[in-house]
């Protein structure tokens, strides 16, 4: 028996042939619900895909001891039910492997969970994303590391926002909060 979507125009309802009706509105909710999902599968994804890009910046009044520094960010890290360990493990490793100067991490380290949405869908764990990500991070090999917050830091709220602020401080990466930090080298 093959199986359609068949329209009944009399009651405005859908049906798989053999199975019970659904109406439009309900129609139209699981069509977006498949569309999430699929969106999700194409997150996962594309999550393994990391990217290296170099860009050679110059600026006329930078001073010479600057040639040649190397800068590296980290965005995006989202450690979570979704970015495993392993994951971050290999970011930290090709971090490493380009040997530059300042580490400079721009947000969104974390995900949480702060509206009933994602607590409904995202399954319950025990594992502490949190202390995921900064044992990750610990393995920077890098003198110089720099962090800001982004949007997803802060869905927690205010007590893990700031037991991520002191956690990274913790492992020696200084975490930018309404101030600045003036780079110096010498050769």
């Amino acid at each position: 028996m093959q199986k359609s979507f068949v329209p009944n125009k009399a009651k405005k309802t859908y049906c798989l042939k053999g199975k019970r009706e659904i109406n439009r509105r309900e129609f139209l909710k699981y069509s977006c619900r498949l569309t999430i999902l699929a969106s999700l599968g194409f997150g996962f994804y594309e999550k393994s895909n990391l990217k290296t890009e170099y860009l050679q910046i110059g600026f006329p009044n930078l001073p010479g001891s600057f040639d040649g520094y190397r800068i590296c960010q980290i965005s995006d890290l989202h450690s979570s039910f979704w970015v495993k360990k392993d994951y971050l493990m290999e970011v930290v490793g090709k971090v490493n492997d380009l040997k530059c100067d300042l580490v400079v991490i721009t947000g969104d380290i974390i995900t949480g969970a702060v509206n009933e949405f994602w607590k409904r869908w995202v399954p319950v764990s025990k594992i502490d994303y949190l202390s995921n990500v900064i044992d990750v991070l610990k393995n920077l090999k890098v003198e110089n590391k720099m962090a800001v917050l982004g949007n997803h830091d802060q869905w927690d709220g205010k007590k893990t926002e700031l037991r991520l602020v002191n956690e990274l401080q913790g492992i020696g990466i200084n975490v930018l909060r309404n101030h600045s930090v003036k780079l110096t080298r010498d050769n």
